[in-house]
């Protein structure tokens, strides 16, 4: 039964996954440029 629904649920997960990831990154690298500045 889960095998048919696994792929979709996890191709899914994987694009939220990256997508998060990728906002995670950019504000990660906006607080270390704004902490750059401030020294």
């Amino acid at each position: 039964m889960l095998v048919h629904t696994a792929p979709l649920v996890t191709d899914e997960m994987v694009q939220m996954g990256l997508t998060m990831a990728e906002d995670a990154l950019a504000v990660k690298e906006r607080l270390t440029f704004l902490n750059f500045v401030d020294a």
